[in-house]
């Protein structure tokens, strides 16, 4: 694969500016998710996740645990 295959970048090499933007907001959720974003603490109940604005639902289902953005 070179970089003319890869969709995340240009082909200059450089990743665009919207790309970038979008890598960058899915790392910040990420970082969130996982409760390191001081400026935004994760709270996480039985039914419920938020950090920042993302909010979350959790539901089971007999063994079966889904969590749903909303």
């Amino acid at each position: 694969m070179t970089i003319y295959d890869d969709p995340l970048v240009t082909y200059d090499g450089a990743p665009t500016d919207a790309t970038f933007n979008q890598m960058n907001d899915r790392i910040t959720e990420v970082w969130g998710r996982l409760g390191l974003d001081w400026s935004a603490p994760l709270a996480q109940t039985e039914t419920r996740i938020e950090f920042g604005a993302v909010r979350m639902v959790v539901s089971e289902n007999d063994t079966t645990v889904t969590v749903t953005r909303t």
